[in-house]
């Protein structure tokens, strides 16, 4: 449709918006010469403007990067006191370390490496009997027969908890009630979930094969760990253990780079096609 309204009008500009699977595979037919008639391609992330740019006659000055922003109607993040009732709720004591994965639940989204990080929770839970990893979002059945058979294959029993769906009005509690936030992806175009950890106050751990690493810019806001490498998954669990306060996220730090007041001017630059 825009390319048959750019024909029919040349003058119209024509900004398209491109997040992540839609464009990390070369097509063929159409697709890339239509393209090839926008004004500029507005990239989610550094990895989806990469691959972008392998596309066939697309030009470097045409497609730019905007990271997505913050939600401005947030809640702000809660002190800690307040996730001890969710603490309480679930099973856990003070002394526990609780990783948290967000996420929906499903055999064709198991790109976000919670098995992974069952997989790393394998190798460290002699080292680290007290480390929890808490699972929220909906799960279809198949999916949570996996995860509980995958949970009782590596003897993770009272470690690894299923909670189910969270209700928005709660995620601040929740996010009080952990310690960091993991999820190494590879299919994120950027990863929303871990702007909003980091400004829940949430230490991060991310994947370095895809958006994500646009989300803790670059390994400045947290740590990135090969998604394919469970190893890696396990020395990055390790690390944030050993030094939790030094990724401990500065608020100053997450609004200056994904703060919607920080965003909004950028949106407006791009828009006017004048940079």
């Amino acid at each position: 449709m825009g390319w048959l309204i750019k024909k029919i009008s040349p003058k119209t500009r024509l900004i398209l918006m491109v997040h992540g699977v839609e464009v990390w595979d070369i097509p063929r037919g159409f697709r890339p010469f239509m393209i090839r008639s926008c004004d500029r391609i507005m990239c989610v992330s550094e990895f989806t403007r990469s691959k972008l740019l392998k596309w066939p006659g697309i030009s470097p000055r045409q497609c730019v990067t905007l990271n997505n922003c913050l939600d401005p109607y947030l809640k702000p993040p809660v002190k800690k006191a307040s996730g001890r009732t969710i603490r309480e709720s679930l099973g856990f004591h003070d002394r526990d370390i609780l990783m948290f994965t967000l996420a929906r639940l499903r055999s064709a989204e198991r790109y976000k490496g919670y098995d992974r990080v069952m997989n790393a929770m394998a190798i460290l839970k002699d080292e680290f009997p007290d480390l929890k990893y808490v699972i929220a979002g909906h799960s279809d059945q198949t999916e949570e027969i996996y995860i509980r058979s995958l949970i009782n294959e590596k003897r993770l029993q009272g470690r690894v908890l299923l909670s189910g769906f969270i209700n928005e009005d709660e995620l601040a509690e929740y996010f009080a009630a952990m310690d960091f936030y993991i999820m190494p992806s590879t299919g994120e175009g950027f990863g929303l979930v871990f702007i909003e950890a980091l400004h829940f106050g949430l230490p991060v751990i991310a994947g370095n094969r895809d958006g994500s690493a646009d989300a803790v810019d670059n390994g400045r806001l947290g740590i990135l760990a090969d998604p394919y490498s469970v190893e890696s998954i396990a020395s990055a669990i390790r690390t944030m253990i050993h030094s939790r306060d030094k990724f401990q996220p500065s608020p100053i730090a997450i609004e200056a780079r994904f703060g919607y007041a920080a965003y909004r001017p950028k949106l407006f630059d791009l828009l006017s096609l004048q940079t």
